[in-house]
């Protein structure tokens, strides 16, 4: 069963309220909701499969400072960061690998601005000292 964009919007809302419902406690509805899921289009799973994209935006959302533009940037970043390293003939392998490597790079994002916030609050540069014995 093949979904356009529009009739996969349509279905994904659906699903939220089967899914809202079952949380409730809805045994009827969590039944129905498998079903459903189960006759949903491919684009539509994927969809509401895409942890990683969701993952990325609360890391920049973390890393911007709460800044929407930066935010949306860094996302934005990501998204393409991840199509260019697939390149254009794709395979799964590849789609799988180049979202890791777009969600690491969101993680180093986020753990340069998070290093950096600690040393301005320390007021003062690290020290970069060998603890070897030279």
């Amino acid at each position: 069963m093949l979904e356009h964009m529009d009739g996969a919007r349509e279905r994904i809302h659906e699903l939220q309220r089967l899914s809202n419902m079952a949380e409730d406690g809805d045994e009827d509805a969590r039944r129905e909701l498998r079903r459903a899921l189960r006759e949903s289009a491919p684009e539509v799973i994927a969809r509401l499969a895409d942890i990683a994209r969701t993952c990325r935006r609360m890391l920049a959302d973390t890393a911007s400072g709460g800044d929407p533009l930066v935010k949306d940037a860094i996302a934005e970043r990501a998204r393409l960061l991840a199509l260019e390293l697939a390149g254009d003939d794709r395979t799964p392998l590849e789609v799988l690998l180049s979202e890791r490597v777009a969600s690491l790079w969101v993680l180093v994002e986020l753990q340069d601005a998070l290093m950096a916030a600690w040393y301005k609050s320390r007021g003062r540069p690290p020290r970069l000292r060998s603890r070897w014995p030279a």
